[in-house]
Formats: C-alpha cells, structure tokens, sequence
C-alpha cells in the first residue's frame, strides 16, 4: 500500500506542469511601452531599488538607442518615494520616448532590445527579473507566447480587453550578445529548426574513421609484403 502511494506521488510530481514566470519571477525593473497617436513609443522605467545609479539608467536607454537605431528623446530620471518621505520605499524612475519598439496595434513587440539593454549591470545592481508592459496591444497569431534558451525565459500574458501585453522575462546570462528572443512565432519556428553548432573539440568520429583507414593501410602494406617477398628454395 505504501509503495502504491509513493508511485502515485513520483508519478504527480513528474506530471506537475512547470511554474508560470508570474508567480517564480520577482521582477527587479518594469518598462512600460505606449504607443503615442503620432506614431512614437512613449516609455516608462522603473527600477524597484531607489539606490539604483541614474548614470547607469542612463546609459542603458542610450544602449537601448543604439540597439533600435533611434535616439531617445526628452529623457527624465527622478527618484520617487511617493510622498512617504522612507528612502527604502523609493523608486528611480525614467520617461523617454523612442521609435520602433511597437509596430502598430496588434502588431510586433520588439522585446528582445528591451532585455538587452537592461543586461549586464554589475552587481549589485544587476537585474535578473523584468517585466515589460505593452500597453493598448493585444496577442495576435503571430505574437511569441512563451520563449526559453540558455540565456533567457520568457512568458507572455495579454490582458483583456486589448489592455495590454505583459512579458515576464528571467535573465540566465548577463551577456547582452547572447539574448536573442524572436519577434514572430515565424522567426521562433524558423530559431528551432535552425542546426546547432556542434561543440569544438576532439572529433572521435574522424579519430575512429582514421583508425579504421590505418589498419587497412596496414593490413594492405602487409599482404604486399608477403606477396613480393621471395619464395624458399626447396
């Protein structure tokens, strides 16, 4: 009896769903994306640590710049403490705006910028949680819902109501040229279809083949050998 138990409990413990993202991830910073009527994206970040660097912030939405080859305008840094007057509960806030991030509504969110940007701070500020809020977009048939690899995870939730589309991203590396999370669940196909390089190391396949060619090589050199070699007189 009690080994039936302990069967049926590996058993749900192998057949337990993974966690959501939104509820294992504590994000550390929150960018919020708005689509202003004149076509630019109007953005708001928000990192949870008031004692955050605003020259790092800084620099990040200059990297974020870079990355969508659009430079950032009006940019505002502050720290907000929301009237409590307690450092512990402040925030440091920027707004900026910037072109490209959204294509249109119901269009393509540009995500992977966005958590490349906000990489590679050194301890102890760097930023392994994030969350990122599009507002006023919906998920479309080709909107990427959930994305993992070595470096990133990623978890999509559109809220109803065409409020918006929040993305829960877990940084694993802090390597800004190893994120690369697809636009399009065409370009997230196309990613898995895709070979992957082979390791760099000692080939035992091409080792085996040469083995295999020197014993022929041998066994040849010696049957020559035997053939050219001069019979014994009687």
């Amino acid at each position: 009896m009690l080994l039936l138990a302990s069967s049926a409990a590996v058993a749900g413990a192998q057949t337990s769903p993974p966690k959501s993202l939104f509820t294992s991830v504590k994000p550390e910073a929150t960018v919020v994306v708005r689509e202003h009527n004149s076509g630019v994206d109007l953005v708001e970040v928000t990192i949870l640590d008031g004692r955050y660097p605003p020259e790092l912030l800084t620099k990040q939405i200059k990297t974020l710049g870079e990355l969508m080859k659009a430079d950032p305008r009006g940019t505002r840094i502050l720290r907000d403490d929301f009237g409590s007057g307690d450092p512990k509960m402040a925030v440091l806030k920027a707004t900026f705006a910037i072109d490209g991030l959204v294509e249109g509504k119901g269009g393509t969110l540009h995500l992977s910028p966005i958590v490349k940007a906000m990489a590679g701070a050194p301890a102890p500020n760097t930023i392994d949680g994030l969350s990122v809020f599009f507002e006023n977009q919906t998920l479309n048939p080709q909107s990427v819902r959930a994305y993992s690899s070595e470096a990133v995870q990623v978890e999509a939730m559109g809220h109803p109501g065409g409020v918006g589309v929040e993305y829960r991203v877990r940084l694993a590396t802090q390597d800004p040229a190893k994120i690369d999370i697809p636009d399009t669940l065409e370009d997230q196909k196309a990613e898995a279809v895709k070979p992957k390089a082979k390791p760099k190391g000692f080939d035992w396949t091409l080792w085996s083949l040469l083995a295999v060619a020197a014993l022929s090589v041998g066994a040849l050199v010696y049957s020559l050998l035997l053939r050219s070699r001069p019979r014994a007189r009687a």
